[in-house]
């Protein structure tokens, strides 16, 4: 080696043993054991060409999309966008199925407190213990005794909502519009509707009592009684305006037992008129003005 080249070497050499010495950094970067002590600038990049890279695949790594939002790609898509409210999936996003113990998704101050994924079904875990479970058709408690919503088609014999879920044709129902059923072992057992309606209906032996009180019926209007049915009952129109006290037959034919003097049973104007109106025995409202009226009415299939 010529002398020049020698003394140029050592030049460098104490110039950077000189730069280490009162800095503790070597060059631009600034590596001190290891790590990057000063800020690193990147280029911007695309989706297809991040800024930040990897050499075995310059698709895959972070680049940037506008003001504080920045974005991961793989393989030239985006599979995370980061922004200072929110961070998106762009991808569909997997998480482990986890367990009682170690959800898959759980919550950082209480890590065996959230959601995961048992055959076939969505378990919820509070503190290390099970307590619900969704699958294709209820939403449980998975603690014997306890409630459940049923996934299906809600009638007066159908329960969806259930007090015990080892007992499920036990529970409320849906009859029609703004109606509730009571159902017990398939058999409803009480209606209620939102005009103040109950019907009641008695085991399996298909005896039923109905109680209804209507807020109003315009002069000519009516309430039909089920068809081909046999029974007893009352009812009473404006403030004890008419009443009367009867029974009936499947053939419908309607007999007073008690009544007041505009009580009768045909369809008969300036009336009250309990009588067959061939799709039912028919309560009617002939008085000439809209009056409130309630009955009850005892009736079974003979």
């Amino acid at each position: 080696m010529s002398l020049r080249k020698t003394i140029i070497l050592l030049l460098v050499t104490v110039l950077l043993t000189s730069a280490y010495a009162g800095t503790g950094e070597w060059g631009r970067l600034g590596f001190r054991g290891g790590s990057i002590t000063v800020p690193l600038g990147i280029p911007d990049g695309a989706v297809g060409a991040p800024g930040l890279y990897f050499n075995s695949g310059t698709d895959n790594g972070l680049y940037w999309i506008g003001t504080d939002n920045f974005a991961l790609a793989t393989n030239g898509v985006k599979l995370l966008d980061f922004t200072t409210t929110y961070v998106e999936s762009a991808q569909p996003f997997y998480l482990a199925s986890g367990s009682t113990t170690n959800p898959g998704i759980a919550f950082g101050i209480n890590p065996d407190t959230g959601f995961y994924y048992a055959s076939g079904d969505i378990q919820i875990t509070m503190d290390g213990t099970t307590y619900w479970e969704f699958d294709n058709e209820r939403f449980e408690s998975t603690i014997t005794g306890r409630p459940s919503i049923i996934a299906v088609l809600a009638t007066n014999k159908i329960p969806t909502l259930a007090p015990n879920n080892d007992d499920t044709n036990t529970g409320i129902g849906h009859a029609d519009n703004d109606q509730l059923s009571l159902i017990a072992g398939g058999v409803e057992g009480i209606r209620i509707s939102e005009s103040g309606d109950i019907i009641t209906f008695e085991s399996d032996s298909a005896a039923f009592i109905e109680r209804r009180e209507t807020s109003s019926i315009a002069d000519d209007g009516e309430i039909t009684i089920a068809t081909a049915v046999a029974g007893w009952g009352q009812a009473m129109i404006g403030d004890n305006q008419e009443w009367a006290q009867f029974r009936f037959t499947a053939a419908g034919v309607v007999t007073l037992v008690a009544n007041s003097a505009n009580a009768v049973n045909t369809d008969t104007d300036a009336k009250f008129c309990i009588y067959d109106a061939g799709a039912g025995i028919a309560i009617k409202n002939r008085l000439g003005s809209a009056l409130t009226v309630a009955f009850e009415v005892n009736y079974y299939t003979p």
